[in-house]
């Protein structure tokens, strides 16, 4: 039986591989790998392979879908990660976000980050070099400019997890939105254009306006559309997000 030095091709030896790519090197391009990859040796010494996908292939990258992890706090809401994917779910971008020092000299503040840290699966090591939400948006900014054929971000309720630095400069998709169209739970409101005694608030005889349907939970969503979390970082939330839009009628 051959060894699998013998079977595998190492990249840089074989001119046919020239154009072949990793994922992370097509999406700092803004590709995508369109087919089957192929593993190979990355070096001559053969002492690391990755999965190459030819570049001539490959697919522009138009759509990012993000979400911002986060959770309720008595100092507001507090980020622990941002994640982006393609509009095939190739992860884009993953990172975790350490919370201000002020609110982390709280032991038990601490001890909640670093539970929804481990919780999402980041590493030891991810979390020690963990850097603040200003830079983590700016970094994430950064890599989207570079996609240069991406025209629509795609998130659930986009006020809060679509970094400001990103708003208003692509078309932008609230599948928050489209969801409550789906379900169609209305919503009303107390018409204040008439005066009610205090018998007609008692008696709850009150005219209500008709003014939207109410927005629903993202886990409401996804079991609406049979989606499953892969994880629990925030990449994994956003590619749920994907699935769940592209099975969507629209």
């Amino acid at each position: 039986m051959l060894s699998k030095e013998a079977i595998m091709e190492i990249k840089t030896k074989h001119e046919k591989y020239a154009n072949y790519k990793t994922k992370k090197q097509l999406a700092e391009e803004g590709l995508m790998p369109s087919g089957k990859g192929v593993e190979l040796w990355t070096n001559g010494s053969c002492s690391a392979t990755a999965i190459y996908y030819d570049a001539t292939k490959a697919t522009k990258i138009t759509e990012l879908y993000i979400w911002q992890d986060y959770y309720t706090s008595d100092h507001g809401l507090v980020t622990v990660g941002i994640g982006a994917v393609d509009q095939i779910g190739n992860v884009i971008f993953d990172e975790l976000v350490k919370p201000e020092s002020k609110w982390l000299k709280d032991e038990n503040n601490a001890e909640r980050w670093l539970e929804g840290a481990r919780h999402a699966d980041y590493s030891a090591s991810e979390i020690v070099l963990a850097r603040p939400l200003a830079t983590v948006s700016k970094k994430l900014s950064n890599a989207v400019s570079k996609l240069e054929d991406v025209k629509t971000l795609v998130s659930y309720n986009i006020d809060y997890n679509i970094p400001d630095a990103l708003r208003n400069k692509y078309q932008e998709v609230d599948v928050m939105e489209l969801f409550a169209n789906v379900i169609k739970e209305p919503m009303y409101a107390v018409d204040e254009t008439y005066a009610y005694t205090d018998e007609d608030w008692k008696n709850n005889d009150v005219k209500r306006n008709f003014v939207g349907y109410k927005w629903q939970k993202l886990s409401k969503c996804l079991d609406h559309y049979h989606v499953k979390l892969k994880g629990n970082k925030a990449c994994d939330y956003a590619d749920a997000i994907r699935h769940a839009y592209q099975k969507m009628d629209k």
